[in-house]
This record gives C-alpha cells, sequence and structure tokens, in this order.
C-alpha cells in the first residue's frame, strides 16, 4: 500500500491508521518519561508539527485511548520495551489547544479561550457526579463547561481541572 502526505493532517490516529507518511517521533515519549520534569515548555515555529506530537502524546498516556496501544506497535517508542509500554493509556489527560483562535480584538479572543476552555472541561462531566468537589467547586465547573463563568475565574482553571482530575484517579495528570 502506497504511503500519502498527509499534509495539513494534526490527529495522530489518522496519520496511522490512514498510513500516511509518519516521521517517528515517538521517543519524545520515552525523553519526557525518562526526564520526569514538572514542566515541559515545547517551542517551535509554526508548521512544525508541535500539535501532532502533542496529540500522539494525548494517544499515548491518556487514559481515554488505553485501547489505543496498537497505534504504536511499530514505532521506536514501542521497541524501548515494558519500562515504556506501562505508561500508555495510564494518565488523565489535558489536552488543549489555541491554535484556531485568531481573532483581532480582545473580546473575540477571550470568547474563543473560553470555547476552547469549555470544550476540556466537557471531556470530564464525570467529575461532577463525583463527592471529591465541594459544592463551589462543581459550580465553578458547570460555568466553566457553559462559558458562563466570569472572565476573573478561568485564571487557574486548568490547574484547578488538573487537581480535580487528580483527586478523583489519584494519579499524576498530564
Amino acid at each position: 500500500m502506497m504511503m500519502r502526505l498527509g499534509a495539513g493532517i494534526s490527529n495522530f490516529r489518522e496519520i496511522i491508521e490512514d498510513n500516511n507518511f509518519y516521521a517517528d517521533k515517538s521517543l519524545f515519549i520515552k525523553d519526557l518519561i525518562d526526564f520526569n520534569d514538572k514542566v515541559t515548555l515545547i517551542t517551535r515555529p509554526r508548521r512544525f508539527g508541535k500539535t501532532l506530537n502533542l496529540n500522539m502524546l494525548q494517544y499515548f498516556f491518556s487514559l481515554e485511548h488505553k485501547e489505543d496501544a496498537p497505534l504504536f506497535y511499530k514505532l521506536k517508542i514501542w521497541q524501548e520495551g515494558a519500562e515504556y509500554q506501562e505508561h500508555q493509556g495510564r494518565y488523565p489527560t489535558i489536552f488543549i489547544t489555541f491554535k484556531e483562535i485568531k481573532e483581532k480584538s480582545f473580546d473575540l479572543a477571550l470568547k474563543g479561550f473560553k470555547g476552547s476552555l469549555a470544550d476540556v472541561y466537557r471531556q470530564f462531566d464525570y467529575l461532577l457526579s463525583s463527592p471529591l468537589l465541594a459544592p463551589e467547586e462543581k459550580s465553578l465547573f458547570e460555568a466553566i463547561k457553559t462559558e458562563q463563568a466570569s472572565p476573573d475565574k478561568y485564571r487557574g482553571s486548568l490547574y484547578k481541572l488538573s487537581d480535580y482530575l487528580h483527586r478523583f484517579h489519584k494519579t499524576k495528570v498530564l
């Protein structure tokens, strides 16, 4: 089967399953595990594959993608052995991108930012039924999820979501 270039595709699963050409950067996963940094800043120029790499990380680490291990079977990270394979599908993972927010005014950019955060919060809706969240935390969660929170409530909202996920899953959050 002939490989396609797949230009403009930033979904890791689509790249792999549709037999698009893929420059294997999966050892980036090994680096992240080995370095064990609290924070990793990934900066590259536009069109350098940041979104695809972050999407690859999401498919590798996320609890939601535990069944997606076969995507990695032919990649270098899987050849590194069980020490790395055991991390696949193990962590609650927050994936957010702001690449679609290209507004020229602050108000419109803020609206786009709120929408992106709402999308992320909706992915973890199940937290609202958890007794681990206090009523005021559930209220804030609901307000962010529905884009009804005041602008100051968005400050620290990703940190708060990480905290909620950590309490619920009892493991680190990526």
